[in-house]
C-alpha cells in the first residue's frame, strides 16, 4: 500500500511532500539558492521532473524518503549524462545520521567514480567555513573521500568532483548544524511558512 505524502506550502511553492520542503529549508539555510521543479525533461522517452535545481552548486537534487530504486537511478543517470550536470539523490530526512546522498555524476565529469558511494555527512571547509562538502562517516574504498558542492574557490578547495585525500579535511560547522536544526524545526501547519 502506498501512502500519499501531504502537500506542503513553503516560500510560495507547493511541494509534493514535507520532506521536499524540509530539504528546501536546509538548502536555503546553508546559502544555496534553489528552484523547485524548475523544468521537466524527455530523456529519450523517459520523462523526468527533478525536484530541485541548485544553481549555486551546479547540480540537480532529487529527494526520496528511502533508498532510490533502479528506475529512479536510471532517471538520475540519464539526466546527469544529458545535462552534463551532476544529480544528487538525497534519501531520508535532512538531519544528521538520517540521510544518505548518492551523487550521480555525468560520464563527462568522471561519473563512474561516484555512483556506488553514498555520502551521509555535510561538512565545511577548514579554512573559510563557506565551502560545503559531502563526505562519508565510514571509510570508503574510493579514491575520493568527499566531493565539493558549488563553486568553492578557497585555496584549499581542491577540484569540485575529484577531491583527493591530499587537501585539508573538511569539518562539521555551526552553520551546517543550524541548517539541520532549521530543517528539523520547520513547521508548515496552519499557514506557517517553515523556518
Amino acid at each position: 500500500m502506498v501512502i500519499k505524502a501531504i502537500e506542503t506550502h513553503y516560500r510560495g511553492h507547493r511541494f509534493r511532500s514535507r520532506l521536499e520542503a524540509r530539504w528546501a529549508v536546509f538548502f536555503e539555510t546553508v546559502g544555496a539558492s534553489w528552484r523547485y521543479e524548475h523544468e521537466g525533461y524527455d530523456l529519450d522517452g523517459l520523462w523526468y521532473l527533478p525536484d530541485f535545481l541548485l544553481p549555486d552548486w551546479g547540480v540537480y537534487a532529487e529527494i526520496k524518503p528511502g533508498l532510490p530504486n533502479s528506475r529512479e537511478f536510471e532517471k538520475a543517470i540519464r539526466l546527469a549524462d544529458k545535462s552534463e550536470r551532476p544529480v544528487l539523490v538525497f534519501a531520508g530526512q535532512p538531519y544528521p545520521k538520517e540521510f544518505v546522498v548518492f551523487p550521480v555524476v555525468p560520464a563527462s565529469l568522471g561519473g563512474e567514480s561516484f555512483g556506488l558511494y553514498p555520502f551521509d555527512t555535510v561538512l565545511s571547509c577548514v579554512n573559510c567555513d563557506s565551502g560545503l562538502y559531502l563526505a562519508s562517516s565510514v571509510p570508503m574504498d574510493s579514491k575520493y573521500p568527499c566531493i565539493v558542492l558549488g563553486g568553492h574557490s578557497c585555496v584549499f578547495a581542491g577540484n569540485q568532483w575529484a577531491m583527493s585525500g591530499d587537501e585539508p579535511h573538511p569539518q562539521p560547522s555551526l552553520a551546517i548544524a543550524c541548517a539541520f536544526a532549521e530543517a528539523r524545526g520547520a513547521r508548515f501547519e496552519f499557514g506557517e511558512s517553515g523556518g
